[in-house]
């Protein structure tokens, strides 16, 4: 799991990104739409609160959750039960201009 993280960290750390000129908003889905990204290339669903600013290519709308994002699988023989829950992330960004995110 670990070399997924790191591979969404470095290409959060794109300079094309440039997030120190950008909203927070714009900062928290760029962060989400690359786990969403992941996750799919992984079989995993995604959860967290919709992204309405950026890359609609991966949709995400649940609501409000606990945490800003999660990866979770669903049982095949009854999809009302969530089986695994392999990533949880809490982004909590107090300054964009530090010269990465890690």
């Amino acid at each position: 799991m670990k070399e997924f993280i790191d591979q969404i960290v470095k290409e959060l750390n794109n300079p094309e990104y440039d997030f120190s000129k950008k909203s927070y908003k714009i900062v928290t889905e760029t962060i989400k739409t690359l786990f969403v990204k992941k996750g799919v290339e992984l079989g995993y669903c995604s959860a967290a609160h919709q992204n309405t600013m950026i890359n609609t290519d991966y949709l995400y709308d649940e609501g409000e959750w606990m945490f800003d994002f999660i990866w979770y699988k669903m049982s095949v023989t009854d999809n009302q039960i969530m089986e695994s829950i392999p990533l949880v992330l809490e982004s909590e960004l107090s300054r964009k201009d530090y010269g990465g995110l890690n």
